[in-house]
């Protein structure tokens, strides 16, 4: 029984690291004002630098002001200076001096030089949750005492 338990654990506990770590696919785009063109995820901007991860380079920073373009299908934050804050997929089209925020029901344009911070967020309320759970047992042969621990 106690090494039923402890296999359910660790398969528990395997299954659930295997899916933090595996991060989103990286299918976002991102142009430089060289002509680079760069296929990854888009982690976050703050202190005008994008950070982005990408299979062959790993993770990178590139300079707000050396992007010429990009397009995520997914949902960022994005806040502007001034304290306005948006939430959607974002795009910039090349040449263009705003940065695209796709909402549900509409589209905001905001200068790409406003824009002071861009994070990850989920889409749905549920995917924005985050926890842990920890189960462990215990045996005691001298006193035959069990104890089961939930956290």
């Amino acid at each position: 029984m106690l090494r039923l338990l402890a296999l359910l654990g660790m398969a528990v506990f395997l299954l659930a690291a295997e899916s933090a770590w595996a991060g989103r696919p990286k299918t976002d785009t991102v142009w430089t004002d060289s002509g680079d063109k760069v296929v990854c995820e888009i982690i976050e901007l703050v202190h005008a630098k994008l950070t982005v991860k990408t299979n062959d380079m790993g993770t990178i920073q590139i300079k707000w002001s050396n992007v010429q373009a990009l397009y995520s299908g997914y949902y960022f934050r994005v806040d502007r200076r001034g304290g306005n804050r948006y939430s959607g997929s974002i795009a910039r089209e090349p040449d263009s001096p705003n940065l695209q925020i796709h909402r549900p029901r509409d589209t905001v344009e905001v200068v790409a030089q406003d824009v002071v911070e861009i994070s990850s967020v989920h889409k749905s309320f549920w995917q924005r949750w985050d926890g842990s759970l920890s189960l462990g047992f215990s045996y005691t042969r001298a006193s035959g005492v069990a104890q089961l621990t939930l956290d």
